[in-house]
């Protein structure tokens, strides 16, 4: 197998990197990313995954350094005077779909320049399609899963100290690409430790729509109960299996997390945090029964919420909930097997502005199947959804989906296999039955002017402003749709 000469115990470095982009201009974060798109503003999702894996490897000995060279802007010149001063044994990066070609030739030109260094790809592309990157690239190892916190471990304690390599990696051996099997993902959560916000500075991720400053991220879990058939991580790291950490064991984290930082607001980044519902009422009620203070918004689904819920959701802190709505066709909803109603979808925003949790609204505009007529109805129904915020996108099929296998097999896809780069949300990566991409990318741009710059959303937002903090988070929203959608086109 590939692999350096350690003396077991000794010294390690570990370098954990988002890759600079090699195409100038062009910046795509994918940090914690389910789907990824260039952006101009600097909002980005901390990676609670890599942060994991750093902390288990600080634990373990091993010296380690983060560098997002995505958000810093980085060069490739000034990627390679970070490896020359901080000299790793190991590069672990993370990689998507849009950016996976362009880190394949990265790679290469770090190992023209360093052909010691062992490096090791994961992420959700990968892990579908972990042989193309092993024959497309110089990359020694790539993880496959969910749980790659734990494989980047695993192949740095079988470089360090010879340990069998995690299930799920693959690997060289000499000429040959090898693998050790399926990967498998861990049962015991609570088994990892807490991450160390140090190692990955937490006050430089943040959302856009965040409250106050001292603001943190949080996963309650890893996966999905739902079958959502264009969604990536839960179909291409989870397997679509759900895990969840026990309540206490959330709770110690958020306690440290205040102790430690006083934070002030959290997201909880898990794909789906109102089900089950015994474990969010449990969640709540252990808030409550605490005193913790802490502000904090989720993911979730329509189907899972009522207003009991809601209700205790909102007593314990609860800010904000974003909603998968996607479309209002319920044929559309059937076909993605989004799994609830369009009445459902009424229902949970109608409650939540009777118990006071602002609502988040995902539309996608732009499949196979859909006339202008269906997509003008869903832009209007996300509109009459009257939500504090809506995100608009078009429909990207990653590899390793259920949309995707469908879209491939049909002729609905716009794309080829390999061309990775143009699945980076700046055009439709399907086919329309009755409209052009240039038609859809039109009424896209439309549909985020047509909402943010309406008189109803404005003067809904000014009446909303209650202090310096709602006029600050006002003009920080403002900024972001600018130079995060409307300058962009995307």
């Amino acid at each position: 197998m590939a692999g350096n000469s350690f003396t077991e115990g000794s010294s390690m470095r570990v370098l954990i990197s988002y890759l600079p982009s090699l195409a100038e201009g062009k910046y795509i974060p994918i940090s914690q990313q389910r789907f990824a798109k260039p952006r101009a503003d600097e909002e980005s999702i901390y990676p609670v995954i890599l942060a994991s894996g750093a902390t288990q490897l600080l634990n373990n000995n091993f010296e380690v350094k983060y560098v997002d060279s995505v958000m810093r802007r980085h060069s490739m010149q000034d990627f390679l005077g970070i490896i020359a001063d901080f000299k790793p044994d190991l590069l672990v990066f993370e990689t998507k779909t849009p950016v996976v070609k362009d880190n394949w030739k990265a790679v290469g030109l770090l190992k023209e320049k360093f052909p010691a260094l062992m490096t090791a790809a994961c992420g959700d592309h990968v892990s579908v399609l972990p042989e193309e990157t092993m024959k497309n690239s110089l990359v020694d190892f790539v993880i496959t899963g969910g749980d790659f916190d734990l494989g980047m471990l695993g192949i740095a304690l079988y470089l360090r100290d010879r340990k069998p390599l995690p299930k799920g990696t693959w690997f060289r051996e000499g000429a040959e690409i090898k693998n050790n099997g399926p990967y498998e993902l861990l049962s015991d959560l609570d088994s990892i430790p807490m991450i160390n916000r140090e190692i990955i500075p937490w006050h430089e991720y943040h959302e856009a729509w965040r409250l106050y400053p001292r603001f943190m991220y949080v996963m309650t879990g890893r996966g999905c109960p739902y079958r959502c058939t264009f969604c990536s991580w839960p179909q291409m790291l989870y397997g679509g299996k759900l895990r969840l950490r026990s309540v206490p064991n959330v709770i110690a984290e958020l306690e440290e997390l205040i102790k430690k930082y006083d934070v002030q607001e959290i997201f909880i980044d898990t794909d789906t945090f109102t089900r089950p519902r015994v474990w969010v009422k449990d969640f709540c009620n252990e808030i409550i029964k605490r005193g913790i203070k802490l502000v904090w918004s989720c993911n979730g689904h329509v189907a899972d919420v009522d207003e009991e819920m809601l209700t205790l959701m909102k007593q314990a802190g609860c800010r904000m909930i974003k909603f998968g709505v996607e479309s209002s066709s319920q044929k559309t909803l059937d076909i993605i097997r989004k799994g609830y109603t369009l009445e459902q979808v009424r229902e949970a925003f109608r409650l939540c502005r009777k118990v006071g949790i602002h609502t988040h609204a995902t539309i996608m505009i732009g499949f196979f199947w859909e006339t202008k007529a269906d997509m003008q109805a869903t832009i209007d129904f996300a509109r009459s959804l009257d939500p504090y915020e809506v995100q608009f996108s078009v429909p990207i099929v990653y590899p390793g989906t259920a949309l995707y296998k469908e879209a491939r097999e049909k002729g609905w896809l716009r794309f080829n296999d390999g061309e990775w780069e143009k699945w980076d949300m700046c055009s439709p990566s399907m086919k329309n039955c009755e409209m052009s991409e240039e038609e859809i990318e039109k009424l896209y741009l439309e549909a985020w002017k047509g909402t943010y710059f309406s008189w109803r959303f404005i003067l809904g937002r000014l009446t909303a402003l209650r202090s310096l903090r709602d006029i600050s988070l006002a003009l920080r929203g403002f900024k972001t749709l600018v130079k995060g959608h409307i300058l962009t086109g995307k």
